[in-house]
């Protein structure tokens, strides 16, 4: 199979065994609206004709709880974030109060808008990635694609963060544990993982040479992968696919300087990737020395030209899911991770309009394991979109991975 190049739309206009954590609901309904990149938008989209959202579903929403008690490296953690959540009595009390508003007859936009959520690594907390892709991303199940008719996304319905709906089996009853509810979701996204419509691909590593291959269903490679890296630290990477070699390289982030006087872009990625990190609805506001340190996992791949073909940054770590690749035209995608464990969590490419672009499953449950990866049926194998793929297929495995324990979970 034969990559080809990219087109601006390629990619931005297509429509080991941890402990599990808990789950809480999320108490309330709330209409929410599209959250785009760094700026988060309420107001109604004049080109989607979103119906209301349902009370009684949102009711049924539980957020991953990050308060379990896993082997937390404090010194470590509070460098990105990892073990902190966002308050849950906070997020709660937000999701009622929009309730109250919309139940009122009024709008819950700026309500939603303003809302800043305190960080905690201490007490009941909601996963932060899972409480920012609902908020900002919700809306997108309830567009023009919900209705009835032909061109319907086949992905539409594949749930992608650490949240769950668990609803009553009948009257007067509870909803079921969101833990175990989630669980099983998870176990049936990874039997099915197979049969979903779309471009089916295989990553491999050799444990012995260190070199990976991206191979299509019928074992046919189409990339290579020198120096992978778990995490997307600071590893000299090369990719080969199509004829072409690409090779990726740190930019020079001096010690004592200002963020205006980094390479050009390099502040915004740092900013974007910090946010990702905080939270997008964090009362945090970034220092100037997080943002450098943030600044320094920014690798940019270019090809044999010098041409930048993207970039990545940040990573997924330590069960939090906030590496990013981001191209030159600010297209970008994130890798969100939903899975109790290693055995049954699928990590999913999103795009910055929220679209799904691939997903991914650990099939081996080794460091050097097999991932199965699925590309949308409407996205081409672009050199682009492979490059994208091969060095993100280790970021799943990472997720998982402790710095206390070490290892994947």
């Amino acid at each position: 199979m034969q990559a080809r190049c990219a087109t601006p739309t390629d990619l931005g206009a297509c429509g080991g065994d941890g402990e599990d954590s808990d789950y809480r609901p999320a108490t309330a309904g709330v209409t929410l609206l599209l959250m785009r990149g760094e700026v988060r938008g309420w107001w109604p989209d004049p080109n989607r004709d979103a119906p209301p959202v349902d009370g009684g579903e949102i009711r049924a929403t539980r957020f991953l709880r990050c308060d379990s008690g896993l082997g937390v490296n404090y010194a470590f953690a509070s460098l990105f974030h990892h073990s902190w959540g966002y308050a849950a009595a906070e997020v709660d009390e937000l999701l009622r109060q929009a309730a109250a508003e919309l139940d009122a007859g009024r709008f819950a936009g700026p309500l939603i808008d303003n809302a800043r959520f305190q960080q905690t690594r201490s007490g009941p907390r909601y996963d932060i990635d899972a409480v920012d892709w609902f908020l900002g991303q919700f809306p997108h199940r309830l567009g023009r694609a919900d209705r009835a008719g032909p061109g319907i996304d086949p992905w539409r319905d594949l749930a992608v963060a650490q949240l769950t709906q668990s609803k009553p089996s009948g009257p007067g009853m509870q909803p079921k544990p969101g833990n175990d509810f989630l669980r099983s979701e998870c176990e049936t996204a990874c039997r099915d993982f197979s049969q979903q419509p779309g471009t089916h691909l295989l990553y491999t590593r050799n444990a012995w040479s260190g070199v990976c291959k991206l191979r299509t269903a019928e074992q046919q490679p189409i990339a290579s992968i020198k120096g992978a890296s778990l995490s997307g630290g600071p590893v000299r990477t090369t990719v080969s696919l199509g004829g072409r070699t690409f090779t990726n390289k740190s930019p020079k982030i001096p010690a004592r300087r200002t963020a205006d006087a980094w390479p050009p872009g390099i502040a915004d990625l740092a900013a974007s990737s910090w946010r990702d990190s905080a939270g997008h609805f964090a009362a945090e506001t970034m220092s100037s020395g997080r943002q450098r340190l943030v600044a320094r996992t920014v690798r940019g791949f270019t090809d044999e030209t010098g041409t930048l073909i993207l970039y990545s940054h940040a990573g997924n770590f330590y069960r939090r899911a906030y590496a990013r690749i981001t191209f030159p035209d600010q297209r970008w995608l994130r890798f969100l991770v939903r899975g109790t464990s290693r055995k049954n969590a699928v990590m999913t490419a999103v795009d910055q309009a929220g679209n799904k672009v691939a997903r991914y499953r650990d099939t081996r449950l080794l460091p050097t394991g097999t991932v199965a990866i699925t590309v949308h049926p409407d996205r081409q194998l672009t050199d682009e979109l492979v490059l994208a793929v091969a060095i993100s297929a280790p970021w799943l495995v990472s997720y998982f991975a402790n710095p206390h324990w070490g290892g994947g979970g």
